[in-house]
């Protein structure tokens, strides 16, 4: 959907607050029913500080509007783009906000996000908060073959290579885990950690599946243990 800026009531109705509307067009092609649904799901469950909150729905003919928190700062992509690398201690601070709200969609809602990347991380007031839930999924807590799922989720350049097998079947919190993982690196280094020149799909899938990781001489050795210990 297409994001606006806009302006809400306060709960004691004293003073204006300003707010993100996302406008959804229900007569247009990428309009997905089920991913709605995910995006409704999670407004209603998801409670932390380094997610955005959503307010209120408001459907008509042919528009949804969803009220959320406004991210004055935008998102971590246009950043990046902007700024070019983050430092790392940058790097740090948003990565461990990002895995916290990761960690309370796993813990607390056993819910996965399944499309961490730069593009739906949002900055507020210097903090890093996840948004865009059309991919959220509900999991079962125990990890056993009869709990893995799989549909295929999220962006290309961030998903693990358990989705780039024609039937994949993974884990959904270590797809966020792995995407938090190349989130970071592209903080840190400016660019994706795997790149092809493929152009066809098939050719890239597997390309990402036979790489093995490899660090840039210039990172710090610690926060290279992290990396991998994420991965």
């Amino acid at each position: 959907g297409i994001v606006f800026d806009g302006k809400k009531i306060s709960e004691d109705k004293k003073k204006e607050i300003n707010v993100a509307v996302k406008v959804i067009d229900k007569r247009r092609k990428v309009y997905n029913v089920e991913m709605f649904q995910n995006e409704i799901r999670a407004m209603h469950r998801l409670k932390n500080d380094n997610i955005i909150r959503s307010y209120a729905l408001i459907e008509m003919n042919r528009l949804i509007m969803i009220f959320m928190d406004l991210a004055e700062e935008g998102d971590l992509l246009t950043l990046l783009l902007r700024n070019g690398a983050l430092r790392e201690s940058g790097s740090q601070q948003y990565f461990q906000q990002i895995i916290s709200g990761l960690n309370y969609m796993h813990e607390v809602c056993s819910m996965a996000h399944l499309d961490t990347k730069c593009d739906n991380i949002l900055l507020q007031k210097g903090t890093a908060k996840l948004s865009d839930f059309g991919f959220t999924s509900e999991f079962c807590p125990i990890y056993a073959a009869g709990n893995l799922q799989t549909k295929r989720v999220g962006t290309f350049e961030y998903n693990p290579p358990q989705l780039m097998y024609d039937n994949p079947r993974y884990f959904p919190p270590k797809v966020d885990v792995y995407s938090a993982g190349i989130t970071l690196f592209i903080m840190v280094f400016g660019r994706f950690l795997f790149v092809s020149v493929q152009k066809n799909f098939e050719k890239k899938q597997k390309y990402i599946r036979d790489q093995q990781l490899s660090y840039l001489k210039a990172i710090d050795a610690k926060l290279s243990d992290r990396y991998s210990s994420e991965l």
